[in-house]
């Protein structure tokens, strides 16, 4: 299906995608990154309230309370703005490392990646 989405959809709002089995969430989340990969316009994917995907670009995000960002590949990132953990320059942040892990933020928090990652909103902060 999200090969069909045409480039002018630039933000999608997904149900179903979580809360169900764990094998079915995470290969979700490899098709949803794969998704985001072939993008050549900046895309979001709102998985749910306590999770997003972005696709390569500078995103500003209105973050409060605990989040982690995750790669699935290797890419280079930075983090600015609200947050407890910045990367002021761009970094390599390994896929799936704990890099990303358990930033806190109190406002607006910039992105910058070079490959999709997914923003994790911790719903107990």
């Amino acid at each position: 299906v999200l090969k069909n989405i045409p480039e002018h959809i630039e933000r999608l709002s997904m149900v179903g995608f979580l809360g169900g089995r764990r094998d079915h969430e995470f290969i979700n989340f490899g098709e949803i990154h794969r998704f985001l990969k072939t993008r050549t316009k900046k895309t979001e994917c709102d998985l749910d309230w306590a999770v997003c995907a972005f696709s390569n670009g500078r995103w500003p995000l209105k973050l409060t309370g605990f989040f982690s960002l995750v790669a699935m590949e290797d890419a280079t990132i930075t983090i600015t703005g609200d947050c407890r953990y910045r990367l002021p320059n761009p970094t390599e942040v390994k896929a799936l490392s704990s890099h990303g892990l358990s930033n806190e933020a109190s406002g607006v928090v910039e992105i910058t990646c070079d490959l999709p990652v997914f923003i994790f909103k911790n719903p107990f902060s």
